[in-house]
């Protein structure tokens, strides 16, 4: 089995941005004496398929993650992709954002 994966770190990114407010709002008052973070998020992006049983397609997962507490505290994400066009795709929507 062949693994390729393109990460990077990306300093100052908070996932929680990516997440509606009134969803994050919806946990913390659910967990009111604690604090919540989203520390994971994962994207697909695939081939659009017509026929499902005979359209083979690419599947990338874009994964962006904290490693631990730390790196959610200092807003250090781990950026996980395993194209290299969705890697510049990603890079650039996370610095637009």
């Amino acid at each position: 089995m062949k693994w390729s994966t393109l990460q990077s770190k990306a300093y100052g990114l908070n996932i929680n941005d990516f997440v509606s407010e009134e969803f994050l709002e919806k946990l913390r008052n659910e967990f009111e004496d604690k604090d919540v973070d989203v520390v994971t998020l994962q994207i697909a992006v695939r081939d659009k398929v017509k026929d499902p049983k005979n359209d083979d397609a690419k599947v990338d997962i874009i994964s962006l993650s904290n490693r631990n507490i730390e790196d959610t505290l200092l807003n250090k994400t781990i950026v996980d992709v395993t194209s290299d066009e969705n890697f510049e795709k990603i890079k650039k929507i996370i610095d637009e954002f």
